[in-house]
């Protein structure tokens, strides 16, 4: 039996697309994105300071998002009022600071060539000791389908990544089975961290779109209060592989629901949906 790095590599780009919080489909572009962070940035009729370097993150972050904890977004959760239609929010306000030890979605991949591929993603993060340090432990579970494929053939890949509480990596670990063999076990090379968090950009950016109440049915259940939002990648930055992307987000839901992406570079529709968290 043979071992396919490329299933390993899509969980790889998994991990990043989750990270990045990006997403959309052919939904109308929004305004552009300004290429400077003003000193403040409005949102939704209040004004949040941008905070200066060094200081600007405000530790501690939270470690699911990378946002301030001391950031309090009047989106977050059940806003008391809806944005606009076709108004602007940022990345922090969409996604706050939840307080969670694990989520799960349920994803496909769909390529131009039509083939595809699709599983389930677990994320689990923890507060523990490395070395004697305190770090935050993120531990990234995926079951990888193929198409045409019996499950005897389904990847699954674990990352442990631990990091410490300026979001610095401090070890990385992999490990990928199949039908109860293990075909890697390795440490991964740490070969970049952030040195210091990032409090600006694309956290404070105003580059998500309030398109409007879309209700949805995904595996967590049935929503008919759902927000939908999109964001396109500006044409200025071809280096993204992320062309589009649209994403719901649910009153009192801590995380996204459901989230659709256009991969510029491999032409291919990612789809993940909610399963459940806690």
């Amino acid at each position: 039996m043979s071992y396919n790095p490329g299933l390993s590599a899509l969980a790889v780009v998994l991990i990043a697309i989750i990270a990045a919080g990006c997403i959309t489909d052919n939904s109308p572009a929004p305004a552009d994105v300004p290429a400077m962070i003003p000193a403040t940035v409005t949102h939704m009729g209040t004004v949040t300071p941008v905070p200066t370097t060094p200081g600007c993150a405000y530790p501690p972050l939270n470690p699911w998002t990378g946002v301030p904890e001391s950031y309090s977004s009047p989106l977050w959760k059940k806003p008391a009022s809806l944005p606009a239609p076709g108004s602007n929010v940022s990345y922090a306000d969409l996604v706050g600071t939840p307080s969670l030890n694990w989520i799960e979605y349920t994803f496909t991949t769909q390529t131009q060539d039509s083939s595809q591929s699709g599983g389930s993603m677990r994320t689990e993060i923890s507060k523990e000791n490395y070395h004697g340090k305190p770090a935050v432990h993120k531990k990234y579970t995926y079951i990888i389908h193929t198409s045409g494929l019996p499950p005897a053939m389904d990847d699954t890949s674990i990352y442990d990544t631990y990091y410490d509480n300026d979001n610095n990596v401090l070890y990385k670990h992999q490990q990928v089975v199949r039908n109860g063999v293990t075909l890697e076990d390795s440490e991964i090379p740490v070969d970049s961290t952030n040195s210091t968090p990032d409090c600006s950009e694309w956290i404070w950016a105003l580059k998500y779109t309030y398109l409007g109440i879309d209700p949805i049915t995904i595996p967590a259940g049935t929503f008919p209060e759902a927000l939908k939002y999109t964001t396109i990648t500006p044409d200025d930055n071809p280096d993204s592989e992320i062309v589009s992307g649209t994403f719901w987000f649910v009153p009192d839901v801590p995380v996204e629901v459901k989230r659709i992406l256009i991969n510029r570079e491999r032409g291919s529709l990612f789809t993940m949906e909610l399963t459940g968290w806690g």
